[in-house]
């Protein structure tokens, strides 16, 4: 997608799914810790197409872009009590 083309990396993120059932905790986790990471300690970003992980920005991360697909698919799907439902996931996670 747009990330991709931008040469923003993905990180992995255990139980990410990219849809309803995704671990919004595990996202945010893995977001919070490649930006608050010592530049030595770069996280593993995943390779799309080739299914495999390589290293990440050896000078760490200043940028991090959160992208929440359940919401998206809800609102596609006409599905407006799941789309309240991940707003207010999203809210609490947020805090």
């Amino acid at each position: 997608g747009l990330g991709l083309s931008l040469g923003i990396d993905i990180l992995e993120a255990p139980g990410a799914t990219g849809d309803y059932r995704t671990l919004l905790t595990s996202k945010a986790t893995a977001i919070a810790k490649a930006l608050s990471a010592p530049s030595q300690s770069c996280p593993q970003v995943f390779v799309p197409g080739e299914d495999e992980h390589k290293a990440g920005r050896p000078d760490g991360y200043d940028f991090g872009f959160l992208h929440i697909k359940a919401i998206d698919d809800a609102g596609h799907d006409k599905a407006s009590i799941l789309k309240v439902k991940a707003l207010e996931a999203v809210d609490t996670a947020i805090g």
